[in-house]
């Protein structure tokens, strides 16, 4: 199997879980800091400094298994790119995106889209 199971039914409790790990989510305004897209490249252009802190959480798909939208961290950033930690995973399904990336959302996105988020292992109690 690939990663934790998605968590079904009552859902999972971010504010219990941003509590228990003295941590913060990362505000929605900065998912959308990028202007748009130039007409000479398709490069997002964003003005320096987007907000994201290591530690912010948020909620990524798992690009090697786009079905799974789960609970993750900024592990780094540099400019205005950022490293995407899955909690409790390996390192090796981190990957680097912007704040225009399609597949980062604002914590709480798959409760109103009504789509299963994958919980941290050992966490699904939340």
């Amino acid at each position: 199997t690939h990663g934790p199971v998605p968590v079904r039914g009552p859902g999972f409790d971010w504010q219990q879980y941003l509590q228990s790990t003295d941590s913060q989510s990362a505000p929605a305004a900065l998912f959308t800091c990028c202007t748009g897209v130039s007409i000479q490249s398709v490069e997002p252009f964003c003005s320096p400094g987007c907000g994201f802190r290591v530690g912010m959480k948020l909620e990524a798909v798992d690009r090697k298994n786009p079905g799974l939208v789960c609970v993750a961290s900024v592990a780094d950033v540099i400019d205005d790119c950022f490293l995407v930690h899955f909690d409790n995973w390996d390192d090796t399904y981190d990957y680097w995106c912007d704040s225009s990336s399609p597949y980062i959302h604002p914590v709480g996105w798959c409760e109103e889209q009504g789509r299963p988020l994958t919980a941290p292992q050992g966490m699904q109690s939340f």
